[in-house]
């Protein structure tokens, strides 16, 4: 009985945890590659792909660096809808109690970038921090309120 307990717990853990696998071009399934096609994109971008499965659910993203900071992120359902897109902005741009939220957050370490996340329609913003050698990406709603 023990075992199958702690076996269940293992599970359990391996399914919350995300499980990101880079691929190429070929191995979006077609909806995706349809989707992607469509977003504008600098033409000299460097684009790359990643299968990602968030609890048993895979997605697919796409990774734009344009080169100039303005780093994006589209991440896709299977069915080639858009789940979540993120994009790097300046952090004067982002809401005053959301920016006093990640400047405290990385008080004791060195501020990356800052990305607003669009996903089911409501906006937040991941501060993308190193502090101690660890990099650190606390989530952040419109209020301030860290969620992730």
């Amino acid at each position: 009985m023990r075992y199958l307990s702690n076996f269940l717990t293992i599970t359990a853990l391996l399914a919350a945890q995300n499980v990101v696998t880079k691929i190429g071009w070929s191995d979006l399934p077609v909806a995706v590659q349809s989707a992607a096609k469509k977003q504008k994109t600098p033409r000299d971008a460097k684009v790359a792909y990643v299968k990602l499965v968030r609890a048993g659910v895979p997605y697919f993203e796409m990774k734009v660096d344009a080169g100039d900071g303005r780093d994006q992120e589209i991440l896709f359902r299977s069915d080639g809808s858009i789940a979540e897109t993120e994009e790097a902005v300046p952090i004067a741009s982002v809401p005053a109690p959301v920016r006093a939220a990640i400047q405290q957050a990385a008080r004791n370490g060195k501020l990356l970038k800052v990305d607003r996340i669009l996903r089911d329609g409501k906006t937040f913003y991941e501060g993308e921090f190193m502090e101690n050698g660890v990099k650190k990406k606390p989530i952040f709603n419109s209020a301030g309120e860290k969620v992730e």
